[in-house]
């Protein structure tokens, strides 16, 4: 089962062929029906004190929902410093206000950040419609200067621009000039045309020389061409400069295979670069743990794993997505489970049972370390919950399919 969903849902609505709404542009006025929860945000009176993320969803919307938790741990870790999260949703024949005040009420604590109901599609045209955007989860994220910094998916790329916004580090120019290359880029990955992948890279490299490099190494890799994917890896690494570079290198170059080219080596450098910058930076020390499994360093491995979780210790997103890992990929599957069952313990005892999700991720880790009678259970209140939540398909059938293996372990 898909732990993080970066596929958009489809909206009704279609988009505007000339853009409105751009990164650096002012901030169209929230034009609310109803504050479903929370206090009215004034985005006007916001100005110089708040950085207000704008994110836009519906109660069918299954990557919405993938969302709900990882907003929730981003109000949480930003409210003393200004970040308000609003989610905005607009009426259709499956989103309703009372289906809207019935969801969150049963989220409760899970969604917790300020939630309003569109005045008609008013909001929806003046962001969604006129910025060009198609699809939901979206997420658009107001400056203190009341600007459009940043317009994208909420689980791709949010927390980085929020903490570079708070740091006074990030450049809303830049980042508007990089966005059409980026969508460049994107529509030669999703066609693999690395033809042209390559020639956005090259266009991405005065700009930012860190993610150009790496999408020049993705397309020469691609192409066959290791040496010289090789060396933009290693032109991305001497750009570097924050922890988040650094991890970005890492987690992108570790899994390219050449037997002349050390790239695993490469971003075991990069790691323990951001590890030094940041050493609390729980991204950081997931990914060394990767690295060194990758390269058979189980001991060094064992300590970066437990420094995780001893750092993820409050954050049950982190510990879930974690366990699942160990349970369910190679070369985890089968050698972490004792540690998989700690962590997925813990981020059921944050959220006190009540994530179906969450439960699912239990129910394996108590199977895969021989506790078989609990995982039946546990799988069934997560099918319990997920059908209270409206969840069907392929994740429903995934859950039920579990639920069934179990209980065949005791024929």
């Amino acid at each position: 089962m898909m732990r993080t969903v970066l596929v958009l849902c489809a909206l009704a609505a279609l988009a505007s062929p000339a853009l409105a709404l751009e990164m650096g542009d002012p901030a169209p006025a929230l034009t609310i029906k109803e504050w479903v929860k929370g206090e009215a945000v004034d985005l006007a009176a916001a100005k110089g004190a708040k950085v207000v993320i704008v994110e836009f969803w519906a109660t069918w919307c299954g990557p919405c929902k993938v969302s709900i938790p990882h907003l929730t741990e981003l109000q949480k870790e930003y409210a003393d410093r200004g970040v308000v999260v609003i989610g905005v949703t607009s009426e259709d024949p499956r989103n309703s206000l009372d289906q809207v005040k019935e969801f969150v009420a049963e989220m409760g604590d899970k969604m917790a950040y300020t939630v309003a109901f569109d005045d008609g599609e008013k909001t929806n045209t003046a962001w969604m419609v006129a910025a060009g955007q198609t699809g939901i989860p979206t997420a658009f994220v107001v400056d203190k200067e009341g600007v459009v910094a940043w317009i994208g998916h909420p689980m791709n790329g949010l927390d980085q621009v929020v903490a570079s916004i708070l740091e006074g580090k990030y450049d809303v120019a830049r980042a508007k000039a990089l966005k059409p290359i980026q969508d460049e880029i994107d529509r030669a990955g999703r066609s693999s045309n690395w033809a042209a992948l390559l020639a956005g890279a090259e266009k991405m490299v005065p700009i930012d020389a860190v993610k150009g490099n790496l999408y020049k190494c993705w397309a020469l890799s691609e192409q066959g061409k290791p040496a010289e994917a090789f060396a933009a890896a290693t032109a991305s690494l001497e750009a570097a400069q924050l922890a988040s570079d650094y991890i970005l290198v890492a987690g992108t170059i570790r899994e390219i295979e050449s037997k002349d080219h050390d790239f695993a080596g490469l971003a075991l450098q990069a790691i323990g670069r951001a590890v030094e910058l940041e050493p609390t930076n729980v991204q950081a020390w997931q990914v060394r743990f990767r690295l060194l499994v990758a390269k058979g360093q189980e001991e060094e491995a064992k300590t970066s794993a437990a420094k995780f979780v001893e750092l993820a210790n409050d954050d049950a997103n982190e510990l879930n997505n974690f366990a699942w890992a160990l349970l369910t990929e190679d070369p985890f599957k089968g050698k972490w489970n004792e540690l998989a069952l700690k962590a997925s313990t813990r981020s059921n005892d944050l959220t006190k049972n009540e994530s179906w999700m969450y439960l699912d991720t239990l129910a394996l880790a108590k199977f895969e370390t021989g506790a078989a009678a609990e995982a039946v259970t546990l799988e069934e209140k997560s099918i319990e919950l997920a059908k209270k939540e409206g969840v069907g398909g392929q994740d429903l059938k995934g859950l039920e399919d579990a639920l069934k293996r179990f209980r065949q372990s005791f024929e």
